[in-house]
């Protein structure tokens, strides 16, 4: 892929991310499920580990437009690992189905714990606790919009 190519996906996927994670969202009894996660990978299947910058700008940009201001460093960071990460071992490895599956239950497994690390130490280890089940409900989402993403989109890894 050519740079003004790779830099036009770039800018639309953070803009996909920031859309799917902060609009397109399903409510839960535990708050709601959004698609974010799965345009991270999908984003990952097309941009290699380039998808890490778009994810942590888009991610990060739907916690600023939520109102979870204090979040967005800490998205940034942990959402951007997991599209660089996934972008990587995609590109490069170009693993089976099952091994894909691995990849991003890691990765998700990766942000409950980023996640649970920084609530644990702003609200208590408590607090931090009952909101991971939240979110393994929220990564569980992103596995499968996710894989679903990866195998039926054009453009990805296995389409070329």
């Amino acid at each position: 892929m050519n740079h003004a190519k790779r830099l036009t996906y770039s800018g639309l996927f953070a803009a996909l991310i920031m859309v799917s994670t902060a609009y397109l969202k399903f409510p839960t009894t535990l708050g709601y499920i959004h698609l974010g996660d799965g345009v991270i990978f999908l984003s990952s299947a097309v941009l290699g580990p380039y998808a890490g910058l778009c994810a942590g700008v888009g991610s990060a940009l739907a916690d600023l437009l939520a109102g979870y201001t204090l979040y967005a460093p800490v998205t940034f960071a942990i959402k951007g690992i997991m599209g660089a990460a996934a972008g990587y071992f995609l590109l490069k490895k170009r693993p089976a189905f099952l091994s894909k599956l691995l990849l991003l239950l890691l990765l998700e497994g990766f942000m409950v714990l980023g996640y649970l690390v920084f609530e644990a130490v702003l609200y208590g280890f408590e607090a931090a606790l009952s909101s991971a089940l939240f979110n393994c409900i929220q990564g569980a989402a992103g596995v499968l919009i996710g894989l679903i993403a990866i195998h039926t989109v054009p453009g990805t890894i296995l389409h070329q």
